[in-house]
């Protein structure tokens, strides 16, 4: 997806700032090697779980219906990995005891990294 545009991430080049800000010291929170850590535990898990017998058979429409906590949704509008538009609709679908839906506009899927402001003042 990140080939042809529609990545992590709505902001072009922000990957490459992210990977810059930790591997070159910028973060005051991770270690080199924390991130590299972080990279293959995204790589094992990816593999683990991005199988098309699992992707392709996971619905959350049928399986999860009805949840018994609250769900609060916070998704960016450009998002193509889940696409907001999709979300919407599974949380109009949902039945919890208080649910809200939050869509940020100039993010992807790493939308407290395109947008933190409004990703911030959502959380709160």
């Amino acid at each position: 997806m990140a080939e042809y545009g529609a990545g992590d991430f709505h902001t072009e080049e922000q990957w490459d700032r992210y990977l810059s800000y930790v591997l070159e010291g910028w973060s005051p929170y991770y270690t080199e090697a924390q991130f590299k850590n972080y990279l293959c535990g995204l790589e094992l898990s990816s593999t683990a779980i991005e199988q098309p017998e699992i992707v392709g058979a996971y619905d959350l429409f049928t399986s999860h219906p009805v949840l018994d906590l609250p769900v609060h949704f916070i998704t960016g509008a450009e998002d193509q990995n889940t696409p907001a538009d999709l979300a919407q609709e599974y949380y109009e679908h949902l039945t919890a005891p208080a649910k809200s839906f939050t869509r940020i506009d100039g993010a992807a899927h790493m939308l407290m990294y395109d947008q933190p402001v409004a990703w911030a003042e959502a959380l709160v």
